[in-house]
C-alpha cells in the first residue's frame, strides 16, 4: 500500500481517490465514484434485507435510524445502507480467502451470524442456506456496481454534453451481463454433461 501515500493530500483526502481506486483494481480511476447499493438485492427480498439491516446496525442515535409509520429516515440512515451493501458486496470474496487461509473472519462470521439470526431468504428459492443467500447476494450487489462503474466511465468518455444516456447504458449493460452469466452457466452444464458421458462410457469398457 506505500504506493497511495505520495498521493495522498491529508487537508484534501478527494484527491487521493484515483490512487485509492486504482488500488482496489478500478479501472476507471477518475471517473464517479459508484457506491453500493441494497436495491441491487431485488425488489421481493427488500423486506429480509432491511431485518439484516436493522439487526448487523442497532443504532439509537435519531440521524441514523430507519423511517417508521410516524418518521422519515434520519438523515444519516443511508449511510447504513451503504455500509451494508458494502459488505455483502465483498462476502464472497472474504469468503474466498477465509478458505485459502484457513483462518476465521470477523467480518464474513458475524454478517453470516446476523443473517442466519434473522433467516434471510432468496425470494422463490426457499430452500438456499443463509450462506447461498449471501453469496447470490454479494454478486448482484458487485455486478450492478461494475455495471454503474462502466456507465459512469463511458459517460465521462462521451463528455459534459449530455449526449451519453447513462441510464439507458446501465440497461445495456446490465442485459449484456446477463448474458455472459447465462452463456457461462450453459458452458459448465455442457461440460458437466460431456464429463458424465466419458465417466459413463469408462464405467461400461471396464
Amino acid at each position: 500500500q506505500q504506493g497511495f501515500f505520495p498521493y495522498l493530500d491529508r487537508k484534501n483526502p478527494v484527491r487521493g481517490l484515483p490512487a485509492a481506486l486504482a488500488l482496489h483494481d478500478h479501472k476507471h480511476v477518475k471517473g464517479e465514484v459508484i457506491l453500493p447499493n441494497l436495491t441491487a438485492v431485488g425488489s421481493l427480498n427488500q423486506q429480509k434485507v432491511r431485518a439484516l439491516l436493522k439487526r448487523v446496525f442497532a443504532v439509537n442515535i435519531p440521524a441514523f435510524m430507519p423511517a417508521t409509520e410516524h418518521n422519515e429516515a434520519g438523515r444519516l440512515f443511508v449511510v447504513l445502507e451503504i455500509c451494508l451493501a458494502s459488505l455483502i458486496r465483498h462476502y464472497n470474496n472474504l469468503t474466498k480467502v477465509k478458505r485459502c487461509r484457513g483462518e476465521t473472519n470477523v467480518i464474513v462470521d458475524g454478517l453470516l451470524r446476523h443473517a442466519e439470526a434473522v433467516r434471510v431468504t432468496e425470494a422463490g428459492q426457499p430452500n438456499l442456506s443463509c450462506h447461498e443467500v449471501l453469496c447470490l447476494w454479494s454478486n448482484r450487489i458487485s455486478s450492478d456496481c461494475t455495471t454503474r462503474e462502466e456507465a459512469a466511465a463511458l459517460k465521462t468518455a462521451g463528455g459534459s454534453n449530455g449526449d451519453v444516456n447513462t441510464q439507458l447504458l446501465v440497461q445495456v449493460l446490465s442485459s449484456v451481463r446477463r448474458l455472459e452469466e447465462i452463456s457461462k452457466d450453459n458452458e459448465t452444464k455442457i461440460s458437466d454433461l460431456i464429463q458424465s458421458n466419458i465417466n459413463l462410457e469408462r464405467k461400461n469398457k471396464s
